[in-house]
């Protein structure tokens, strides 16, 4: 996005005001940062109830079972981002507490950021088209 933003910049003329190229890419570049803060908020939900649930150190039962369906080892399946890909696995459903959490969230994110974005383009265009 900053490199999109810096080569309109370089293509239109300098001025002292607002165009409308500056609310386009800001408003993007917004969103794409709120949906990496959600990401971040998610995993570290996510993350608190898999330490709480596994303070010895021992691989979670359900990435253990997905191990064995893929012909993994279980080591292979400890890292963070597959935990969170399993979490979000819709035969999971979001276990415990925290999890169910974090997973209501995250559906709820997948509708509101993208209406969001419908709801932007329909004012900008209403505004901008119109001036």
């Amino acid at each position: 996005m900053v490199t999109i933003s810096s080569e309109v910049n370089s293509l239109t003329p300098p001025a002292p005001y607002t165009k409308a190229s500056d609310v386009w890419i800001g408003f993007c570049e917004s969103l794409v940062f709120a949906v990496f803060l959600e990401f971040i908020f998610v995993a570290l939900i996510a993350g608190r109830d898999d330490e709480s649930s596994n303070t010895k150190g021992e691989i979670i039962p359900s990435l253990d079972l997905e191990a064995k369906e893929h012909n993994l080892s279980s080591d292979s399946m400890k890292s963070p981002m597959s935990r969170l890909i399993n979490m979000f696995d819709a035969r999971n459903g979001g276990k415990g507490k925290t999890n169910a959490s974090a997973y209501r969230i995250d559906r709820i994110c997948r509708i509101v950021f993208p209406f969001i974005f419908v709801l932007f383009n329909v004012v900008y265009w209403s505004v901008y088209v119109s001036a």
